[in-house]
């Protein structure tokens, strides 16, 4: 299924760099330390992305992240 051009045009090598480390690494400390930006920076760049997608991309839990299906 292709993307609407709308969510093509905020889509950034950025959002992808975060999904991939936060599937490596379950952690956004850690995923943020990958890509070299702050924690802060990483959430609100995860909240963007899912709120462009209209749907939670990974679980949140007190030990970590988990991708959701």
């Amino acid at each position: 299924m292709p993307l609407p051009a709308a969510l093509l045009g905020r889509l950034r090598a950025r959002h992808l760099a975060l999904v991939v480390a936060l599937d490596t690494h379950r952690s956004l400390r850690r995923a943020a330390a990958e890509i070299a930006l702050t924690q802060p920076a990483v959430t609100k760049l995860l909240r963007d992305l899912e709120d462009a997608l209209g749907a939670r991309l990974f679980e949140r839990h007190p030990w970590g992240m988990t991708p959701t299906p």
